[in-house]
């Protein structure tokens, strides 16, 4: 009968221990099964279930895999993740990658939001952005809305790329893309230039060849 076993040295049935519903002896690790509110474990029934496992119908079963703790035996039903997944933000399935706008947190092992500036991140901060969007471009680890000098805004992979080595601001990557001029140099056009053509000086306040007085052929200045 249920809650006795036989005790063959003498013929008698004799209680289990008291959380086993069924058993082959005394002790806890005789159990074959387990009274209500209890789960069998190998041949011992306890609660909760151990890491790794979950309790239904008085027997622990085994998580899904990709789960640490878990409620339930599919990928959906985790409460936590084994590395290398990550708790997606559906609090219940482990990914191997979380969806944009979020990382995985090695410590917590949880997919966690990024920044606000950032598309695709690593870590928490604005300075661990690894993607842009929204208007915003990728200027080393971080996402701006203006790149800053030296570089310009790359459209087709929304990040500042450096211009030419001679511009100081530009709007492509190419020499002839120059906005402004830093020393030695002066703007010409759209080009960083050493000596600015004839009929022109090399004014050092603004970094730009201004033109001379009409009656100069060449000058150092417009007067």
């Amino acid at each position: 009968m249920d809650g006795f076993y036989g005790d063959d040295s003498d013929n008698t049935c004799k209680p289990c221990y008291d959380n086993c519903e069924t058993c082959t002896g005394p002790s806890s690790t005789e159990c074959l099964s387990c009274i209500d509110l209890w789960f069998l474990h190998g041949t011992e029934c306890i609660n909760p279930c151990p890491s790794g496992y979950y309790g239904d119908m008085r027997h622990c079963y085994k998580c899904f895999v990709w789960c640490a703790e878990c409620h339930g035996g599919l990928n959906g039903e985790c409460d936590s993740c084994n590395a290398p997944f990550f708790l997606d933000t559906d609090g219940v399935t482990c990914v191997e990658v979380c969806e944009d706008g979020y990382y995985g947190d090695e410590t917590t092992r949880q997919c966690t939001v990024c920044d606000t500036t950032c598309c695709t991140c690593d870590g928490p901060s604005e300075t661990e952005c690894t993607s842009c969007c929204n208007d915003r471009w990728k200027s080393g680890s971080s996402c701006v809305t203006i790149c800053p000098d030296g570089t310009y805004p790359e459209d087709s992979t929304m990040t500042c790329d450096d211009c030419d080595d001679t511009c100081a601001t530009c709007n492509c990557a190419h020499s002839d893309c120059c906005l402004t001029c830093e020393a030695p140099y002066y703007l010409s056009g759209t080009e960083c230039i050493k000596t600015c053509p004839t009929g022109y000086f090399g004014n050092t306040v603004t970094r730009t060849c201004d033109p001379c007085m009409d009656t100069c052929e060449t000058c150092v200045n417009d007067y």
